[in-house]
């Protein structure tokens, strides 16, 4: 489990990564999980990356490394607000059925 929990590498949004020389190397994000789901981010990253929370680092990012892999990293970090989002929700309903 990652930084962000289970959703990015199982999802076809984490980096892939392997170790050479004694230290860990990071390639492209992986093109394993669900097709559709992938498209449903990027949908959801080319709206997100217009609005005032995004914005700035959408055009930080787009500068620095071009804007296809800027708006694959928008796309993971609406990913992973979601899974906290979710995880925020299942952990207050499991609290409230525990009493």
């Amino acid at each position: 489990m990652g930084r962000h929990g289970p959703g990015g590498s199982c999802r076809g949004r984490g980096r892939s990564w392997w170790r050479r020389h004694g230290r860990r190397e990071y390639g492209r994000p992986s093109k394993q999980g669900s097709d559709w789901l992938r498209w449903i981010l990027c949908e959801a990253a080319q709206t997100a990356k217009r609005s005032p929370e995004f914005a700035a680092s959408y055009q930080r990012l787009a500068r620095r490394r071009g804007k296809k892999i800027a708006t694959t990293a928008i796309a993971r970090r609406l990913l992973a607000r979601a899974y906290h989002l979710l995880r925020a929700v299942q952990v207050q309903h499991d609290r409230q059925g525990s009493r």
